[in-house]
């Protein structure tokens, strides 16, 4: 296990979500993703990590995950489609952790959004912690 590796299998998991591209950030750029047009995209991102409680033999840490999510069109169009993915990725992530690692079941923190370049844009906030052994 390291440090980022629940980002690998945040990505497995919405893969399995009907109609969505999966990206991470490492895999991703402005340019990518607008030229995935009018494809719901979502992204993968670690975004902090708060010490909970440390250690000499452990440090436990609370990880902070967004996924973005971002689909260019109409916005009639962007609603309803927008709507039923974001809630299907929430489903998929929030109360859920890998079995075979150290994480607790992920939780929700937050749904922001921004409006920019004909697209509207979601972030999914999450934490989850996770027990990093010395």
């Amino acid at each position: 296990m390291s440090y980022l590796s629940l980002e690998q299998h945040i990505v497995d998991r919405l893969t399995a979500v009907p109609g969505l591209v999966v990206r991470t950030t490492a895999d991703t750029s402005e340019v990518a993703l607008k030229a995935l047009g009018l494809k719901p995209t979502a992204v993968v991102a670690f975004i902090s990590s708060d010490v909970v409680e440390s250690k000499s033999r452990a440090i436990l840490s609370d990880q902070t995950w967004s996924v973005y999510y971002v689909r260019r069109g109409a916005v009639s169009e962007r609603d309803a489609v927008d709507g039923e993915h974001l809630e299907a990725i929430i489903r998929a992530l929030h109360g859920w952790t890998p079995d075979e690692y150290e994480y607790s079941p992920m939780r929700l923190q937050n749904v922001a959004t921004d409006y920019r370049d004909n697209a509207r844009e979601y972030f999914v906030t999450l934490k989850s912690q996770t027990t990093m052994r010395l």
